[in-house]
């Protein structure tokens, strides 16, 4: 019998591969958590809308963690820490951390200048490189805009 393949086994398996890879990519794409941490305020807080608490799941800006070496222990790579206004021990006052990061976790750390830090290691996914978001007004801006606005109001001051 001469039978015809309804398919070619070489791009079958490329087609198969790119289906794997893809799903994988995707798969650690959706993996990947963003936790939320507050400190006992809300006083000046940017990302969440109460107060941290211990049984909190901190995957909600509603449900925020207050420890942030308990949901670093927790994390894996790729998540996302973002950190509000506050005072943490494990933060140095200008929002470094205190212990070593292993991992390959963004930390998004909103400061009690007008700064929010983003702290490096940045997952390799990711297409955008951040050393550092501003605030103005409650909203993130660049750092040329930022830093011009403070020009201007230096000189308005100096006048």
């Amino acid at each position: 019998m001469n039978q015809k393949l309804l398919f070619q086994p070489t791009k079958h398996k490329k087609i198969l591969y790119l289906l794997l890879g893809f799903l994988f990519i995707s798969a650690q794409t959706a993996l990947a958590t963003t936790y939320y941490i507050n400190d006992i305020s809300t006083k000046g807080d940017i990302y969440t809308t109460t107060i941290g608490v211990d049984s909190n799941d901190g995957i909600t800006a509603s449900s925020p963690k207050i420890s942030i070496t308990e949901v670093y222990k927790i994390a894996s790579d790729g998540d996302t820490i973002i950190i509000d206004s506050g005072n943490y021990k494990e933060l140095t006052s200008d929002g470094k951390l205190l212990f070593e990061n292993n991992k390959k976790i963004v930390f998004i750390i909103a400061g009690s200048s007008d700064k929010v830090f983003s702290k490096i290691p940045l997952p390799t996914h990711l297409k955008v490189n951040p050393t550092e978001i501003y605030i103005d007004q409650d909203k993130p801006t660049d750092r040329e805009s930022y830093l011009k606005k403070i020009r201007l109001n230096q000189n308005r001051k100096s006048e």
